[in-house]
């Protein structure tokens, strides 16, 4: 993932996580069973990623 694509991910994360619908939605009850969490960000072919669903620019 090129520093552009991690950008959007960034902007997209945000975006959510920052919406009324995440805050007044499930986020308390989802947050207190998280123990702590992890991003992973691997590099592949195209064809790898279409397969697994990735989303690109």
């Amino acid at each position: 993932m090129d520093r552009a694509a991690l950008a959007v991910r960034d902007e997209q994360e945000s975006a959510f996580y920052g919406s009324d619908a995440w805050r007044d939605g499930p986020r308390d009850a989802i947050l207190s069973r998280i123990e702590s969490y992890h991003t992973v960000v691997l590099e592949t072919s195209d064809a790898a990623a279409d397969v697994l669903g990735g989303h690109r620019p």
